[in-house]
């Protein structure tokens, strides 16, 4: 099937949105009987987190969807690996603060005896 450009425009003939043509297995364009408009706030939505699937008619929000992360083996095997890393420093906090007093206290040992 082939459909044609459909122009979207203001009351000035200003051009809101074209469709383009296509070609191929693509469905005609639905018969517009009103058109609405939504301003969104900029930074509201994180694009790269969620879509805009829809607006709901009815109270006029939003649908929105979450994109699927989908994470590289590369992405996971790090995931991991930064997972075990944080395992091994909450393990080995109280070993790092008795090593820090362990220093300390040979240094006041020093301190205190003049070596």
């Amino acid at each position: 099937m082939e459909r044609g450009n459909r122009i979207i425009y203001n009351q000035d003939g200003k051009i809101i949105l074209q469709t383009g043509e296509t070609t191929g297995d693509v469905s005609g364009h639905d018969t517009i009987t009103e058109l609405h408009y939504l301003d969104v706030e900029y930074g509201s939505i994180d694009y790269n987190k969620q879509h805009i699937e829809s607006i709901n008619p009815i109270t006029k929000e939003l649908v929105l969807k979450d994109i699927p992360v989908i994470l590289t083996d590369e992405q996971k095997r790090l995931k991991a690996l930064e997972e075990e890393l944080s395992m091994l420093k909450e393990e080995n906090k109280n070993r790092d603060s008795e090593i820090v007093n362990t220093a300390f206290e040979v240094v006041n040992m020093k301190l205190n005896n003049n070596i």
